[in-house]
């Protein structure tokens, strides 16, 4: 018995030991480790269906969510996560419970990998019945008090990020807290904290996808409420209330179906006023918004708002800090109009060339959302001028993996259309 324990410490020791690394790779890879010590145990006990933790177990990721220590902290959660795959059903009410109030010990945090790390594992633990209301009613009703009254900054932070997991982990539960929710998703979307208000809007962006399949009257009264608050923001006229107000127009665009229709033009007129903004996170989102814009309704977009649209973001080339960004748009936007982007081609492919020793995806991600475009108008133009095509060149380029990744899929296809090309020439 004693060699027995003895070597079941180091095993959990090493175990521990690895859970506590400063590599995120090193501790999920621990975090395997304990997958499988504790499948080990129940294959052993034949009378235990479920693989049951010892009090050491639970001691020590009592004790590593209690550490000041960061990386222990995001180790004793990662151990929660782990051990919650291989538990089954049985007699999970006493475990549930245990995870949720260690998890609770960090919740707020002022340090966010932990606290994304803690929020996404309570609300894994939403998933088994029973206590999976208790759970959402405790959670949800302290994040809207948190929003409502509280000045600290990691327990906004926590009541929003906590909201996106219970709507995306146990929509049904907490739809009956909605209305609760839109009364103060506002203060999290207006607040002093770009990070916050940005996961506020993932948070409503989580609501509204919920609401998707509900009451057609309720989505409306909520869809108008937001609006309405979007337009006080703006009034208001603070970074903080604008930038906030154009994340939830974002939403809306993306969730609200038909409720923007008759919105559409005042919208885009709305967020085009905003693109010479003298602060720059306010034009940058202006830039991220355009594609959504122009997907939501491509017809009128093309004929109204295209030639403002693109003018000003070929202008914005000149930036070098808003360069990925814009070519990201510009191939989200050409995705959508389709041919209709071909007039703006010379000059985007011109920025292109000036580009292609710049580090990142984003041109290269822009190319492959232009390629069907590309391959209509400019491989054919090439051909007709005995002309070596520009997705010819920028292999020469220095590429990392993951360029050179988008980049393959783009010459397949020129590839392909040249051939299609060459053969009916002859």
């Amino acid at each position: 018995m004693s060699s027995s324990f003895q070597a079941e410490s180091v095993v959990l020791s090493t175990i521990f030991n690895g859970l506590r690394s400063k590599s995120s790779e090193e501790r999920e890879r621990a975090g395997k480790e304990l997958q499988n010590y504790f499948q080990s145990l129940g294959a052993e006990d034949q009378e235990e269906i479920t693989p049951r933790p010892n009090n050491d177990i639970n001691k020590k990721i009592f004790e590593f969510l209690r550490s000041q220590d960061v990386n222990a902290q995001l180790g004793g959660i990662t151990a929660i996560d782990k051990l919650l795959d291989v538990y089954q059903a049985d007699d999970m009410s006493t475990k549930v419970t245990r995870f949720s109030n260690y998890l609770r010990s960090v919740i707020p945090t002022s340090d966010i990998e932990v606290l994304r790390a803690a929020v996404k594992v309570m609300g894994k633990l939403t998933a088994y019945d029973g206590l999976a209301s208790d759970i959402v009613q405790f959670e949800v009703t302290r994040a809207i008090e948190w929003l409502q009254s509280d000045r600290q900054e990691s327990r906004r932070h926590s009541a929003v990020l906590m909201i996106t997991a219970l709507a995306t982990r146990s929509p049904t539960l907490l739809y009956s807290y909605i209305n609760q929710i839109m009364d103060v998703i506002w203060v999290g979307l207006r607040d002093p904290k770009v990070i916050i208000r940005v996961d506020t809007a993932e948070a409503l962006n989580a609501c509204l996808d919920l609401m998707r399949d509900r009451d057609n009257s309720a989505r409306q009264a909520c869809y108008t409420k937001i609006l309405e608050e979007a337009q006080a923001g703006f009034r208001i006229g603070t970074t903080e209330t604008i930038h906030g107000s154009l994340l939830a127009l974002r939403e809306l665009l993306k969730n609200g179906d038909l409720f923007m229709q008759s919105r559409y033009s005042e919208t885009c007129e709305l967020v085009l006023r905003y693109k010479d903004s003298k602060d720059v996170l306010v034009r940058r989102t202006v830039l991220s918004i355009l594609p959504d814009l122009a997907k939501y309704n491509r017809v009128e977009f093309t004929k109204k708002y295209l030639s403002d649209s693109m003018s000003h973001l070929i202008s914005q080339f000149k930036k070098e800090r808003e360069r990925a960004l814009v070519f990201l748009s510009i191939g989200k936007i050409g995705f959508e109009v389709k041919s209709n982007i071909a007039y703006y081609l010379d000059p985007i492919l011109n920025n292109v060339k000036e580009s292609l020793t710049s580090k990142g995806y984003a041109i290269f991600f822009c190319l492959f959302l232009l390629s069907e475009i590309m391959l209509t108008v400019i491989l054919p133009d090439a051909i007709a001028r005995n002309k070596r095509p520009l997705y010819l060149s920028v292999s020469s380029c220095s590429l990392k993996l993951w360029d050179k990744f988008f980049l393959s899929i783009l010459q397949v296809k020129c590839l392909i259309c040249f051939f299609l090309v060459v053969s009916v020439s002859l």
